[in-house]
């Protein structure tokens, strides 16, 4: 019976840390799972104006595992058009005329025209993970892709949040994941080099997108909505250290709050039990 109690009261506290504690895990495995695509458009389309919108905000914030890679190629037809080309060239049947917007899940799941883009959404949510497509034909779990190696200037959407290269792209990979998927931003960005910025707008086909917050890190623009950085501290993550700890910390007293008081509770009983006379 005392056995018992004490397999009862140890699996208590396993389930309640695992609780707890199950938040620094979920990131992660959401950015092992992505679906990743490939979006072409062009500021100006007036079809891409349709489906601009819905693609690169509406999924991005309804399916927190998709990541959309836009290759937009009027206003950054240097840039992208290229690249654009090249998916072009490899994802759409011989005899069909290329166009925007156009839609990449695979070599075989494309989607040219906003009708067929639109209708992607019902192939999106029936997929637990999906390779990015890369313009070779090759294909990539997002885990394993060096952000910095994407060709020509995409924006890269996930939950919300844009990450833009805007000079030469040298940022550690996993920095750039985290800041895409991570809830804890500023935790992210404890003791990093980094700028703040006034965020600058993001044009959709007859729109644009505005987001509360901007920084400069290492060759990209990341932008997103909600908490922010104090502009009144020195922009490097040091004077942030105090306010990043005390969200740590807040994070790891309570579970481990809770597992002191099992262990303690556990060593009582069996403490007591030892003290009872035998019979």
């Amino acid at each position: 019976m005392f056995k018992s109690k004490i397999i009862l009261f140890s699996l208590l506290a396993i389930i309640l840390a695992s609780v707890c504690f199950g938040d620094f895990s979920e990131a992660s495995e959401t950015r092992e799972n992505c679906i990743c695509l490939v979006y072409i458009t062009g500021v100006g389309c007036p079809n891409c104006a349709v489906t601009d919108p819905v693609v690169l905000s509406e999924w991005t914030l309804k399916y927190p595992n998709l990541v959309a890679i836009e290759y937009e190629i009027y206003e950054n037809n240097e840039e992208n058009y290229p690249t654009a080309d090249e998916y072009f060239e490899n994802y759409i049947s011989s005899g069909v005329r290329p166009g925007i917007p156009f839609l990449i899940l695979d070599k075989d799941n494309v989607s040219l025209g906003r009708f067929e883009v639109l209708e992607a959404e019902k192939r999106i949510e029936n997929l637990c993970e999906n390779k990015l497509p890369l313009p070779d034909n090759s294909c990539q779990k997002f885990e394993d892709l060096d952000i910095n190696n994407l060709p020509g200037k995409p924006n890269i959407w996930v939950n919300g949040r844009v990450l833009t290269p805007v000079g030469e792209k040298k940022a550690d990979d996993e920095l750039l994941k985290k800041l895409l998927f991570e809830d804890d931003i500023l935790s992210v960005l404890e003791g990093l080099d980094y700028t703040i910025i006034v965020p600058e707008l993001v044009s959709f086909s007859n729109g644009e997108v505005n987001f509360d917050n901007a920084l400069l890190i290492d060759g990209w623009r990341f932008q997103w909505n909600g908490e922010g950085l104090d502009n009144s501290l020195p922009i490097n993550a040091t004077a942030l250290a105090g306010l990043s700890n005390k969200i740590n910390w807040s994070k790891i007293f309570y579970p481990a709050l809770i597992i002191i008081f099992v262990l303690i509770f556990i060593t009582s009983v069996y403490k007591k039990k030892k003290s009872e006379p035998a019979t």
